[in-house]
């Protein structure tokens, strides 16, 4: 294969034939390639783009220029002399000069090392050409091809065509090489190579053929690699991977059976072009196929590896190795033969590919996180740092030119430098692994929490070499978890504690009264008319309400008392160390005095009274619920009498508790009577209006007070045991309506239904839920339970039992009220969870309140990194809504989007949203 790129051969076997003896000339009839014993005619070694006829001996110098005069006058494919054969290249101005045999044995004679052996009978190379037309019609024949096959003449010229005829029948043959046995024009068999090759132009179109004649009869080198070539293809067939057999000269490009099996494709009958084969890999990898090849050809040593892409019958893209190696070259070094393999790597690209991708993830996840990667040198004391380190300390890699132990010791916080070093020394000492959280103090003067991980890499001794470790910034991640403990203890709207941390506190102030001898007291506080407040003015003003009254209730107690926020509202105030009750009645006349005093609300002025109730401990009760509740118990009595005065628990409130039984009692006959009715709240989500959501509501319909509260009746039920019962009614409604909506044709909401704590600590409510749920004949998928955070709280091993078996069963499940006063973070994490439902308290500020909007934004942000969905409740305007679609929440309810509904009222609802999302 020649190396001048310039020019368009068409045929690559055709240039190594007329080469393998001979000199290359360039249009201007210099020397650029001398091939074989070509070399033994030039009497200048210096023959490189010098003029033919300057290189050559004197007397072949003369022949040269005849045969040149003869070939500008005739138009030949050559031009024969004594010694040379000159050979057009086509149009492209270029010739082959080559040397006749005998010219070339007469000058290996005479370096001949043994003069005595006669020469073998040398083997006639001329290379007979035949120009056809696209019809396949001979329209010049060479004198060699006369020669070879003793059809000269215009006589013989039909003999001549139809002999092509026979040999190559269809168009289709021609792209192909095969050795033919034929009968010569005096009878005689000979055998030869013939090569057929079409001829196009740049655009394709079909010029004329080319047809090639060497012959190859009697050639005991022939025999010799035709037995060679059978006992390779055997054994090629027997390994695993492809084989290929590329011989130059012929340009057969031999593909073993293998490889066929490999792209899933059959193996033809003759062997390949190069070309063919390079056709058959994918276009990018065609020209690294071919450039693998000229340098293998080439260069020394003869040896190629490359990487190239191949489509699989069934259009899969395989990966192919292939390898190869010169392993003939003629007597002047031109390679003559190329053998190599294919081996399908496909698995292992795909291996690659994976591992690359995965490391892309590991570095984006780096670099989402802010990790960053140290390592510690011991022997040498130098540290490395990555660039996130650099990040993270807020330091450029010169301001770290120490990289030194004592360099990382310096920007942590004081108060954490020793306890880290310490742990340092721990680990390297073996004595604990080395994770830890620390604070460090970067250059600007800024603090930041970081989170550190590190292994001990340690010699054949066990004596520790390096340190390997990681850091992140945990700053956002600590603020926010602070900012959700906050809102654990923290009302949100009023910023003060809320119930949970008040039980807490409270049960500390009664112990520690229990040993001083001294009394503490409880003060009930709720709000009078504040229904009215919200219903006239509207929740803003409701809230505007309840932040001026928690501010001045702070101002009405001592540094050492407590206000609290415990309900919608209700507050309650812990007054300690008190030496007799005088005092209680005191700072209760002062609350009410202060809070009485007009309000600013909306620009209004607004008057505002309470109700307030008081226990004492330890005279009233020795539990601290049971002194809330006293305390509650005082101010409802406080309330019957007239509002906007305080009274102090007494016996004669037990009366309370006796109507009390009665409600129970009532409550006890309301299911029998079927008192209840299930009401439905709809549940909308943002980004699929389409689907629909409820929660089921509980109403108590009584025959004589009218419609009650759950927040009466459901504390009733679960004190006296009757939850039980009541969530088992609520449930079978439910799939019963579900039932009477699929029969209709209807579409069927998914329906969450709210259960009690009591319910898991006294039943089986996973196997009530599944019998239920197979007695209806019911999908898992219709139905989400929720439960509280006080359930939660309890980490009860039956609780969390109970749980998984209704998740893995398909029943999804929601955590009700979040935030309401049991917030916590670590059974977030701990147990298996669907929806957060952010309780209305939350919802009510975002719009006015910054801080509101950065909690709720905080809570979504967190449920969503737990994989958590979350639903608004209590959304009751727009710009409620605008908020939480910027937050990306999930599903919302609310007044804003409809009330809790009688279940025929509710099926007109989704029926109607039904046939609107169809118009």
């Amino acid at each position: 294969m020649t190396q001048h790129e310039d020019i368009q051969f068409t045929h690559e076997g055709l240039i190594q034939a007329v080469l393998t003896h001979g000199i290359l000339l360039n249009p201007d009839q210099r020397c650029m390639e001398v091939h074989g014993n070509a070399r033994q005619c030039l009497q200048r070694p210096d023959w490189h783009q010098q003029p033919v006829d300057q290189v050559l001996h004197a007397e072949l110098a003369s022949e040269y220029h005849r045969l040149l005069d003869e070939l500008q006058h005739i138009q030949s494919a050559s031009v024969h002399g004594p010694h040379l054969t000159l050979i057009p290249l086509f149009e492209t101005g270029w010739m082959v000069l080559r040397i006749k045999t005998e010219v070339q044995e007469r000058r290996r004679e005479s370096t001949a090392l043994n003069a005595a052996k006669p020469p073998e009978k040398p083997f006639d190379a001329a290379v007979g050409l035949v120009y056809l037309s696209a019809e396949m019609t001979i329209q010049y024949a060479n004198q060699a091809f006369a020669d070879l096959t003793g059809f000269a003449g215009t006589d013989q010229q039909e003999a001549l065509q139809t002999l092509i005829h026979d040999l190559f029948p269809q168009v289709s043959d021609a792209q192909r090489e095969q050795i033919h046995t034929f009968q010569d024009a005096a009878g005689q068999l000979q055998e030869g190579l013939f090569t057929l090759k079409a001829i196009q132009d740049a655009h394709g179109t079909l010029l004329r053929y080319i047809l090639q004649l060497q012959l190859v009869s009697g050639r005991p080198e022939v025999q010799e690699l035709q037995q060679q070539e059978e006992r390779w293809r055997y054994a090629l067939e027997s390994i695993g991977d492809g084989v290929w057999d590329w011989d130059v000269s012929r340009d057969h490009f031999y593909l073993s059976s293998t490889w066929f099996q490999m792209i899933g494709s059959e193996m033809p009958r003759t062997p390949q072009s190069l070309q063919c084969w390079l056709q058959s890999l994918h276009p990018e990898d065609q020209g690294t196929a071919m450039k693998a090849l000229q340098q293998c050809v080439q260069q020394d040593p003869s040896a190629c590896q490359v990487e190239l892409r191949v489509r699989h019958a069934d259009g899969a893209a395989l990966w192919m190795l292939a390898r190869g190696k010169v392993v003939s070259r003629d007597t002047s070094g031109v390679a003559m033969r190329l053998v190599g393999t294919l081996t399908d790597i496909t698995h292992l690209k795909n291996t690659e590919l994976e591992l690359q991708r995965m490391s892309e993830r590991i570095q984006l996840a780096t670099r989402t996180v802010g990790i960053g990667v140290w390592e510690w040198n011991i022997e040498q004391n130098r540290m490395v740092w990555d660039q996130h380190m650099l990040d993270i300390y807020g330091v450029t890699l010169d301001q770290f030119e120490q990289n030194t132990l004592t360099a990382w010791d310096q920007r942590l916080h004081p108060e954490d430098a020793a306890r880290v070093l310490q742990e340092v020394d721990w680990a390297l000492a073996g004595v604990k692994p080395f994770e830890t959280e620390y604070r460090i103090v970067r250059p600007d003067g800024i603090e930041r929490v970081i989170r550190s991980s590190a292994s001990v890499v340690r010699g054949s001794n066990g004596q520790p070499l390096r340190f390997l470790g990681v850091d992140w910034d945990i700053t956002a991640h600590k603020q926010a978890e602070e900012l959700i403990q906050y809102q654990t203890h923290h009302d949100t709207l009023t910023g003060l504690p809320n119930r949970k941390l008040f039980v807490e506190l409270l049960e500390a102030s009664m112990k520690e009264h229990q040993s001083n001898n001294r009394i503490c007291a409880v003060l009930f506080i709720n709000l009078d008319r504040f229904k009215d407040v919200n219903d006239s003015l509207g929740h803003e003003a409701g809230d505007m309400l309840l932040k001026e009254v928690a501010a001045r209730l702070k101002l009405c107690v001592r540094e050492s008392d407590l206000v609290a926020r415990v309900g919608g509202d209700e507050f309650t105030v812990l007054l300690t160390g008190l030496e007799d009750s005088t005092q209680v009645g005191n700072i209760s006349e002062r609350i009410l005095g202060i809070l009485s005093h007009p309000y600013q609300i909306k620009q209004k002025p607004f008057l505002a009274s309470a109700s307030i109730g008081i226990s004492l401990y330890p005279a009233d009760a020795q539990d601290p619920e049971e002194l809330i509740g006293a305390a509650d118990q005082a101010m409802s009595v406080a309330k019957g009498e007239g509002k906007n005065c305080w009274r102090v628990f007494t016996s004669s409130m037990l009366q309370a508790t006796r109507e009390r039984r009665t409600v129970i009692a009532d409550f006890t006959l309301a299911l029998k009577r079927q008192e209840f009715e299930v009401y439905y709240q709809p549940i909308l989500s943002y980004d699929h209006p389409e689907t629909l959501k409820a929660e089921a509501l509980l109403r108590w319909k009584h025959p004589q007070k009218g419609m009650i509260s759950p927040g009466v009746f459901i504390p009733l039920a679960e004190e006296v045991g009757l939850i039980h019962a009541l969530g088992d009614w609520c449930l079978k409604r439910v799939l019963q309506d579900q039932q009477n909506w699929q029969a209709e044709g209807l579409p069927c909401p998914v329906i969450a239904i709210n259960t009690s704590a009591k319910q898991f600590t006294h039943d089986e409510v996973a196997r009530k839920w599944l019998k239920a749920l197979q007695d209806f004949g019911a999908s898992s998928d219709q139905l989400i339970m929720e439960i509280t955070e006080s359930l939660l709280l309890q980490q009860q091993s039956e609780v969390v039992g109970q749980l998984k078996i209704l998740r893995d069963a398909g029943i999804r499940i929601a955590l009700d009220d979040f935030g309401t006063g049991y917030s916590s973070l670590s059974y977030l994490s701990s147990f298996e969870l669907d929806y957060l439902k952010i309780d209305r308290s939350f919802v009510q500020g975002i719009v006015q309140n910054s801080k509101d909007e950065a909690v709720t934004d905080a809570i979504i942000a967190m449920a969503h990194k737990l994989g958590l969905q979350v639903v608004a409740e209590g959304v009751e305007t727009l710009d409620q809504e605008e908020v939480l679609r910027r937050q990306h929440c999930d599903f919302a309810q609310g007044y804003h989007y409809a009330r809790p509904m009688p279940e025929a009222q509710f099926r007109e609802f989704f029926t109607r949203r039904q046939l609107a999302s169809q118009q």
